[in-house]
């Protein structure tokens, strides 16, 4: 196994698995946008990124704003760069909300 996503639902195994649930959950959003706001480089192979994002889904009511944020360990593997840790959060709509 090459990669490991967890997720709120549960665990997401291997790198296909992994790009077919991105895939899926993007599917949800209207609008989203990624903002990298800090980059941190440990050494030559390992830098570390973390950002907020914001996004919208079409709720029942219209569109709902959401927004949260992310972070990524990056290791240097041969020619390339992989996320070692791939980590965000959702802050929730207030309840009641669309």
């Amino acid at each position: 196994m090459d990669a490991i996503r967890v997720t709120a639902d549960a665990p997401v195994y291997g790198r296909a698995a992994i790009e077919k649930n991105y895939a899926e959950g993007l599917k949800a959003f209207t609008e989203v946008t990624v903002k990298a706001d800090k980059v941190e480089v440990l050494d030559s192979g390992a830098v570390l990124v973390s950002g907020m994002w914001t996004g919208s889904v079409q709720g029942n009511k219209g569109p709902v704003a959401m927004r949260g944020y992310w972070g990524n360990a990056l290791v240097r593997d041969g020619g390339a760069w992989k996320a070692s840790l791939d980590v965000y959060n959702i802050n929730m709509p207030p309840a009641g909300g669309q």
